[in-house]
């Protein structure tokens, strides 16, 4: 039995979960590497890592009903066949740390606009590194959310800039 819930007047399902599958082809080698996800369709606080929500293709298709890239048979299930995306064994990582930030960073601004609150708004801004690859972008968000919420803008910190 599945239970989920709906809304408005034509009761939309909406999913309990949500995935993300990438298949990457190397050019040239025809190399092929995959990673899947599969991530509540909730607000997920504190920094899990994305790595926390990995999980076998097989997993995905069987929660979604789907049957994901089919052309390549068997081979898809396969780690010898289609490698992992970042790596193999326990050791493969795709998240903070692994990759070149961006993941970080876009879990950054996720708790910037998540923030129900001046305190929660004010703690996710304090976490965001002045350094930041999308820090224009969060510093804007930051200022938008403090303006609907009536938040006072926090100082500028030694490193921002303008």
């Amino acid at each position: 039995r599945v239970a989920y819930d709906v809304i408005g007047p034509h009761e939309v399902a909406v999913p309990t979960h949500l995935f993300k599958v990438v298949l990457a082809e190397q050019t040239g080698t025809g190399e092929r590497r995959l990673a899947a996800f599969l991530l509540p369709n909730a607000p997920v606080r504190g920094h899990p890592d994305i790595d926390e929500f990995a999980v076998p293709l097989a997993d995905v298709e069987r929660a979604s009903g789907l049957t994901l890239f089919e052309e390549l048979g068997a081979a898809r299930h396969s780690a010898t066949e289609v490698r992992p995306l970042c790596g193999a064994g326990a050791a493969a990582r795709c998240g903070r740390g692994a990759m070149d930030g961006r993941i970080a960073g876009w879990k950054l601004l996720g708790h910037l606009k998540l923030a129900g609150d001046c305190s929660a708004l004010e703690e996710a801004w304090g976490a965001v590194p002045p350094k930041t690859e999308a820090f224009g972008l969060m510093r804007r968000t930051y200022e938008d959310r403090s303006g609907t919420m009536a938040c006072p803008l926090a100082e500028k910190r030694r490193g921002e800039g303008t």
